[in-house]
């Protein structure tokens, strides 16, 4: 539902935002249903409301990337498919838990005002909204993946090209 299958056929994600809940945004004559993706600005950010097993049946890459490129800088979920918070935390977009009587509390809140300012804290695992505090969980390492900023490996490694070219003079056996 994140983004349908038709839409997967690019060799680049730079479009996907335009997809992203398509099927859930329009209806078949391409007329816009009611949805809040249909109202965002995309030139703001945004952090995702959702509920239980976010992500799940959304292994691709192209889910969280569509996401991202939609606008969503964070989601908060009362928990997450396995491979799709991967998949997300890898290009840098966090997956925040919160117990489902705080999930609720939050879309209480949101009924009124869905623009309601909402801050997420890595450091100390808390959201804030409206003056409220919620403890969210996350894994250590990949709080500190995104505090350090080293949640992208493939950025290392190209960063560090030239150590991995070192190291490779010096191994026993040559890579081709």
């Amino acid at each position: 539902r994140i983004i349908p299958a038709r839409f997967m056929k690019t060799i680049t994600f730079e479009n996907l935002g335009d997809y992203c809940f398509y099927d859930e945004r329009f209806n078949i004559d391409g007329s816009k249903k009611n949805h809040p993706f249909n109202n965002i600005d995309k030139h703001n950010d945004y952090i995702l409301l959702t509920g239980k097993n976010f992500g799940c049946g959304s292994s691709r890459e192209h889910a969280p990337q569509s996401l991202k490129r939609a606008g969503v800088k964070a989601i908060i979920a009362e928990s997450f498919a396995e491979i799709f918070f991967g998949n997300a935390t890898t290009i840098g977009l966090p997956c925040i838990v919160l117990n489902g009587s705080d999930i609720e509390s939050v879309s209480n809140m949101l009924k009124d005002n869905i623009q309601t300012e909402c801050r997420i804290d890595l450091v100390n695992k808390c959201v804030y909204i409206n003056n409220k505090e919620y403890h969210f969980s996350m894994p250590e390492e990949t709080i500190m993946s995104f505090i350090k900023g080293t949640y992208d490996n493939l950025s290392i490694l190209l960063n560090n090209i030239e150590l991995i070219k070192k190291v490779e003079s010096h191994l026993l056996y040559k890579i081709i």
